[in-house]
């Protein structure tokens, strides 16, 4: 047997030993408030809400919500989807993709129920995010909230990662031709 293979071996079957040995407590863990369950009441957060500044809604949601509260909450729901898609402005241009029942969260903490329909604009520099949030008791009450992203950013740290990358096949290659020599092949 070569020197090489002596010692490959036993370190094979050490880190094998290690692997188990370090993930049979996660495995064996049982759920509950420990840390371990990952869909435990303290690590599932569940819904998250838009912010909406100088939102007031129909429906507010109190601050300790469960299954049942929000059943209750989905009842009191009267603007159906037709209604909320029909509050688009008409001289809206945006690409509207998708509409939620979800939670707004105005800037004194309070949350609501609303419809929240997502959508976007783009031209050649920027891309514009836009949500539109359609009270879910009120038809009439309505706010978009919009975020404007830079193209010639994104394409500027495109190409810095295309560098970086570059870099490090480069690095790849020449640990790969070290490997080979200490091998003897």
């Amino acid at each position: 047997m070569k020197t090489k293979t002596k010692y490959l071996i036993p370190a094979f079957a050490a880190v094998f030993a290690l692997t188990f040995a370090m993930a049979t407590p996660l495995v064996m863990a049982e759920s509950g408030n420990d840390g371990h369950s990952k869909w435990s009441a303290k690590h599932h957060k569940g819904h998250f809400a838009v912010t909406v500044e100088g939102f007031t809604g129909q429906i507010p949601v109190p601050e300790d919500i469960n299954r049942e509260i929000m059943k209750e909450l989905r009842d009191q729901v009267s603007v159906s989807i037709v209604d909320a898609v029909g509050a688009i402005p008409e001289d809206d241009e945006t690409n509207y993709m998708g509409a939620k029942i979800g939670l707004v969260k105005n800037e004194n903490g309070e949350k609501f129920v609303a419809w929240i329909l997502k959508g976007m604009t783009t031209d050649d520099e920027t891309v514009t995010k836009n949500i539109l949030v359609v009270d879910a008791g009120d038809a009439g009450n309505t706010q978009t909230v919009t975020k404007s992203f830079d193209l010639s950013s994104i394409e500027e740290r495109k190409s810095q990662w295309e560098e970086r990358k570059s870099n490090f096949s480069g690095d790849f290659e020449r640990m790969k031709e070290k490997f080979q020599r200490n091998l003897g092949a």
